[in-house]
């Protein structure tokens, strides 16, 4: 059974829209949940070996694509550079923001207690999250709020706290990227709010620009 997974994986993840990404999910989780309980060596080898090989198409959703690289990071396959490097790209302006919220689902199904200490997807999260238009980020937040609606109030509290001291966790050193540059702190002080908003989670305050700013 697993051989024709494998096999017949790269053909079934072409082309897929929203409704059959989230269909296909379902199933990859399936498979995942499957190859933990097995637990063989040569078997998770393969898998993780046909998903780095899943992941460098462009072509795949970026739900899925998401969902890959929480896989390969939580199992170490991936460092955490690696994982900075991939959620920048997945989170550039350049691509359209339906698509990072998309990336971003995926990242971010599955447990929250792994999630939570994993700094450079929130730090990423927090650089996409500026370069968004006002009309942009309110199209963008039921979409986003529903990719963390699955995690209960307790786990969406400890990624509120996470939030209130991003800024004072420094980011892991590595390959940088644009996204990251020239950002005015005081001014990415306030997406801060947005992402406790979007984790249904209301600050206590809000940061205000200094005057001049």
């Amino acid at each position: 059974m697993l051989e024709r997974i494998w096999i017949g994986l790269p053909g079934a993840l072409s082309a897929l829209d929203d409704e059959a990404a989230g269909t296909i999910l379902q199933s990859l989780n399936n498979v995942q949940n499957s190859l933990n309980i097995l637990n063989q060596d040569d078997l998770n080898q393969e898998w993780y070996q046909l998903l780095q090989k899943l992941i460098q198409n462009n072509q795949i959703h970026a739900l899925i694509q998401g969902w890959f690289t929480r896989i390969l990071f939580e199992k170490h396959i991936f460092d955490h550079l690696e994982l900075k490097r991939l959620a920048r790209l997945a989170l550039s302006p350049a691509n359209p923001a339906s698509q990072a919220a998309a990336w971003i689902t995926g990242m971010v199904t599955g447990t929250s207690t792994w999630l939570i200490h994993q700094d450079n997807f929130w730090h990423a999260m927090d650089e996409w999250l500026i370069e968004l238009n006002p009309q942009t980020f309110i199209e963008m937040l039921p979409l986003l709020r529903r990719a963390f609606a699955s995690f209960s109030f307790t786990e969406r509290r400890k990624m509120a706290d996470k939030i209130k001291v991003l800024h004072n966790i420094p980011q892991d050193s590595g390959a940088t990227s644009p996204i990251g540059e020239n950002i005015h702190e005081a001014r990415a002080n306030l997406v801060l709010p947005l992402l406790a908003d979007l984790l249904g989670i209301k600050q206590q305050t809000k940061p205000q620009l200094p005057q001049g700013a």
